[in-house]
Formats: structure tokens, C-alpha cells, sequence
């Protein structure tokens, strides 16, 4: 085809540059996929008690509109039914920096041990040509008055173990991390680990956001200036439940 790059996982569709890129699933406590492996997708696993699991994901970008899809499977790990998901992503280029982050509520039940497909066209877009990686999680699960979900500092220190910062940076983010802790430019607590899973068993309203937007936006606060750049935009909807962020400035490019 004359004047046509091909790049490897894209094609041509219609006159527009598509590419698709597919998570390969592989046998890990923390994150399925090998750190020598150039993969785009992350899917962060968690604690074994959480009773729902992201059993595959992929993306596929518009590269005209510069938007990025995200296509992911939930599966129902329990003997009893859930209806409330809260999915969360993260965009993480070539140096380890949180670019981006962002979170919406699924709401559909799913019967015991269901499975169903969704997507989600993200607000944030992935490059695979600067080998962007897309973290996928599901932070929060209920289901017959019962909540269980994962607190941003594990899935933080989950991401650090995985995507350490690299070169000089790491030091210095380290330190502008617990600089950030320190100042008290989050919720009270926020940063502190909890414990892998938390369990909630009072009685959950059915509908009720599983966020709130000042913890999500002071956890953006801290993304960013962690890393020594500044938090460029967010915004958020108790309403919609849902969130989105991105980082700007210093090393976040």
C-alpha cells in the first residue's frame, strides 16, 4: 500500500489508524502481566477475598480523535449476587509517572459467577507509541448490603512496586511524596495504608457513590506534586460517580 506505515497492531479501517492492544493474562499475586514484557494493559489483582475480578481488558485508540476505548470483562468470583462496581484507571508513561487517572460506577447485577463485557471510552488517552501503560482495577464491589474495596494507598504502593519512578526522580518523588503527606495536602488518613481489603457489612444504600470527590481530588493532589508536577485538571460528580484527573508539568509528559 503506497505512502501507508504500517505500524504493528493497527490497521487501516475506513481511513482512519486503528490500533488494538490485548492484555495476556499470566499468573501473579499482585499484577498480571511480566515487567519484560511490552504490554499496554495492566489489570492490578486484587486481595482473593474480593469477590469480583477484571477477567480481561483492552484498549483500542481512535488516533484521529485521539480517544482511547476501554473494553473489559467482570466476573462474578461469588456464589451470591453483586451490582455495583467501581472500575479505576491509570495512565503511566515510560518513566513510571502517574499521568492520569479516572473512575466511574458500573451498575448492573451480576448473577453468581456471571460474567459480562463492558466499555468505557476513557477521558484520558493512552499512547502506545511513548509505550503509555493503562492500570486497571476494580477498587470497590457490592452486593446484598455488603462492600468490600481496596483504599487508594494499596493500590498506590501496588502501581510504585510495579512501575518504580525511574532514574534521579525516584529519590526525589520519594521525598516529595511524603513532603505531600506531611503538608496535609490530603484527607485525613488518606495516605496511610490500610489493610489490603475492607470489608463493610452494614446495610449500603444501593445507588450510593463508593467515592467521594474531595478524597479522590486530594489523592490527585497527591499524585501529582509527588512527582514533582502540579495537578492540571479535575473533575468530578458525586452524582455520576465519577472522577477524572491529569498531571502536567515537570517529568508528567
Amino acid at each position: 500500500m503506497s505512502g501507508c506505515t504500517v505500524v504493528p497492531g493497527c490497521n487501516m479501517l475506513k481511513g482512519k489508524m486503528t490500533c488494538l492492544l490485548t492484555l495476556t493474562i499470566l499468573s501473579s499475586t499482585v499484577l498480571l502481566g511480566s515487567p519484560s514484557q511490552e504490554q499496554n494493559v495492566f489489570v492490578i489483582v486484587t486481595p482473593s477475598e474480593m469477590p469480583a475480578t477484571i477477567e480481561s481488558a483492552t484498549i483500542r485508540n481512535d488516533t484521529g480523535r485521539l480517544i482511547t476505548t476501554l473494553t473489559y470483562t467482570l466476573k462474578n468470583l461469588s456464589d451470591r449476587g453483586l451490582h455495583t462496581f467501581m472500575v479505576e484507571t491509570f495512565v503511566i508513561n515510560s518513566a513510571g509517572y502517574i499521568m492520569a487517572g479516572e473512575g466511574w460506577m458500573v451498575s448492573g447485577k451480576l448473577a453468581k459467577r456471571e460474567k459480562r463485557q463492558f466499555s468505557e471510552a476513557l477521558r484520558n488517552y493512552v499512547r502506545p507509541e511513548a509505550n503509555d501503560k493503562l492500570l486497571v482495577v476494580i477498587s470497590s464491589v457490592r452486593g446484598e448490603g455488603k462492600e468490600w474495596r481496596v483504599e487508594s494507598p494499596e493500590i498506590r504502593r501496588w502501581i510504585r512496586e510495579r512501575f518504580p519512578v525511574r532514574m534521579a526522580a525516584e529519590s526525589s518523588a520519594t521525598r516529595r511524596w511524603d513532603s505531600a503527606v506531611d503538608s496535609g495536602n490530603t484527607c485525613s488518613g488518606e495516605l496511610e495504608l490500610q489493610p489490603a481489603l475492607v470489608r463493610n457489612d452494614s446495610r449500603v444504600p444501593l445507588q450510593s457513590c463508593p467515592i467521594t470527590c474531595k478524597e479522590r481530588q486530594n489523592q490527585a493532589l497527591a499524585d501529582c506534586n509527588s512527582q514533582g508536577c502540579r495537578l492540571c485538571s479535575f473533575s468530578c460528580s458525586q452524582t455520576s460517580c465519577n472522577y477524572n484527573f491529569t498531571c502536567c508539568g515537570g517529568d508528567c509528559k
